[in-house]
């Protein structure tokens, strides 16, 4: 597992302590479908905690954010485990350039206690090209 620690509402640190992170399909096309797991705790009550899923592509001069999903607000109580899943039938990169693409990219998972930022967990995307195909390959931050 690992440790992230975070600014709750009242300005003291929350320790985020995620326990695992599973990501599929994994080594398949950038497009596809995708489903992320992750099972966590904290030692602080989260009131209003909200997961949201960004893909981030920086190329020298051009950075691309995708928003590609929202949790609804829901309470996380301190010493308890705590899981949260997305799923998406696509992940659209339309309109990105395939040179941007090539480029290490970042997937987040941003928690949020309403507008309050609490942590992020990043996961590397490595896209590769085979014959024509762009391929993804996400590097969970627990391996």
């Amino acid at each position: 597992f690992f440790r992230v620690q975070a600014r709750t509402t009242d300005a003291t640190m929350a320790n985020i302590n995620v326990t695992k992170c599973d990501v599929s399909p994994n080594d398949c096309p950038l497009s596809e479908k995708l489903d992320i797991q992750i099972e966590f705790n904290t030692d602080q009550t989260i009131q209003q905690g909200t997961w949201s899923l960004t893909y981030e592509v920086d190329f020298t001069g051009s950075r691309h954010i995708l928003n590609i999903a929202k949790t609804a607000a829901q309470k996380y109580e301190s010493g308890t485990n705590h899981c949260f899943a997305f799923s998406v039938p696509s992940v659209d990169v339309e309109g990105i350039k395939e040179q941007s693409l090539l480029n290490v990219g970042l997937l987040r998972a941003v928690l949020s206690d309403g507008e309050e930022h609490v942590s992020d967990i990043t996961m590397v995307v490595q896209v590769t090209k085979e014959g024509d195909q762009l391929m993804r390959r996400i590097i969970s931050p627990i391996e």
